[in-house]
Parts: C-alpha cells; structure tokens; sequence
C-alpha cells in the first residue's frame, strides 16, 4: 500500500505543472467506492492528451490505485458526437494474499446525441495479457460503462456497470463487480 501511495504521489508532482483543465468523478455503490482525477495536458493535435489518477476501495478493504494517459478527439464530421480514444494505464494493488501490477493498453468510446448534448453514454475497456501483468498477476482485465446527464455546464450525475478481474495462478480473481452512481465535475 506504501509503494502505491509514493507512486500516486510522484506522478501528481510531475504533472503537475503541465495540466490545464480538470475532473474529479466520484462513483458509489454498496460494495465499493472511486475517485478518479483527469487533467487533459497541454492541447496536442488533432485530439487532447489527459492524464489520469484513480483509486477503487472496496467493502474488503482492498485498494486498486491506477495511472494512465490516453488520447482523446471526436471521430470527424460524419459521426458528430462520437469521440474516441486510445492510451495506457498502469492498474496496481497490494491486498494481504496477492500483489498485482498490469500495464494496460485501452481505449474509450463515447457518443453523446447532438440532439441530447447533455446526455451522453462511455465504455471503457482496459486489458494486460500475461507478458504486461506483473507479480502475482496472470492477465488482467477492467471495463465500465455509463450513462451520463449533465445537470449544470460542470457537473454531472451518471449511474454504471464496472469490473475488474484478475488471473492468479490459474484462477480468476473479481477486484470488483458493481453497479454504481456517480458525480463528476470539471474545473
């Protein structure tokens, strides 16, 4: 829990300074609780780059920190709305009977109507086959997807599905797997 934590830490420390605008989402359920940060860097072209901090803790006191950048645009002018994106992310965790470390390529779709700019759906898909999933861990898998409604220009309220799985020797391991609410606001 001690090296997740200094990781966390170092990295906010060297983003820091190149991040412009900001997002905290908070997601509940009964079983567990997240705390995402995203910061999109410095504008890149054609999309934006955002870097992103996050936490999961469940009803079983296990904590699954994660890290990652990915790139971000809308798919063009035939598709208006729909915007992608591609990045890596780092998943760790260090309960009592495991420790877990997977490098993840995934990917983000989301579609929000032009007719219904304040509604829009995301999926996230993040997966580590055995070469990228260290320690204890064979393979690694996390996905979600929500349904969002902005209330006002910077908030947000969005009810979903996450899970996140994990190989170990042979058996599969579920970190987390739950329906949930969330708030999300920009700043």
């Amino acid at each position: 829990m001690k090296k997740l934590r200094v990781l966390l830490g170092i990295s906010c420390l060297g983003f820091g300074s190149i991040v412009s605008a900001n997002t905290v989402d908070l997601a509940l359920s009964n079983d567990s609780a997240t705390l995402d940060y995203s910061s999109t860097l410095q504008k890149t072209q054609p999309g934006d780059a955002e870097f992103n901090l996050g936490l999961l803790y469940t009803e079983d006191d296990e904590v699954v920190g994660n890290m990652g950048i990915q790139v971000i645009d809308e798919v063009g002018a035939n598709a208006p709305g729909l915007f992608f994106g591609v990045g890596l992310k780092l998943f760790a965790t260090f309960p009592d009977n495991f420790d877990i470390a997977a490098l993840t390529p995934g990917i983000t779709v989301r579609y929000s109507p032009p007719a219904l700019d304040r509604f829009g759906v995301t999926g996230q898909l993040n997966y580590a086959p055995d070469i990228v999933s260290f320690m204890d861990a064979d393979r690694f898998l996390a996905y979600k997807v929500t349904f969002e409604y902005g209330i006002l220009p910077q908030a947000s309220v969005y009810v979903g599905y996450r899970k996140m799985t994990t190989k170990i020797n042979g058996n599969s391991e579920t970190l987390d797997s739950t329906g949930h609410f969330g708030l999300k606001f920009s700043f």
